[in-house]
């Protein structure tokens, strides 16, 4: 092959990726979003008759679906970006 189509081939194979990673982004934040609707739904109201205060108790599986599990989805994200910003950069650079 000449060094023009394996250029053609491997800006191909990081498209392919960037396509990837784009769809893995999308997936996580989606589970994100589904994560904080069932800590918040895990929450329950309680009405107290005398104060007249609705006072909310969050159980503990809400809270550490907060604490742990979306904060490793965010910080997974976070390198998915940064993966999909230098994969850019490299398809730039084989494009010029």
């Amino acid at each position: 092959m000449a060094k023009s189509e394996w250029k053609k081939v491997i800006i191909i194979i990081i498209i392919i990726i960037i396509i990837i990673i784009i769809i893995i982004i999308i997936i996580i934040i989606i589970i994100i979003i589904i994560i904080l609707v069932m800590a918040f739904k895990k929450g329950f109201y309680n009405y107290v008759s005398e104060t007249n205060y609705v006072c909310t108790v969050y159980s503990v599986a809400a809270v550490l679906y907060l604490q742990f599990v979306l904060h490793v989805l965010l910080l997974l994200l976070l390198l998915l970006l940064l993966l999909l910003l230098l994969l850019l950069l490299l398809l730039l650079l084989l494009l010029s």
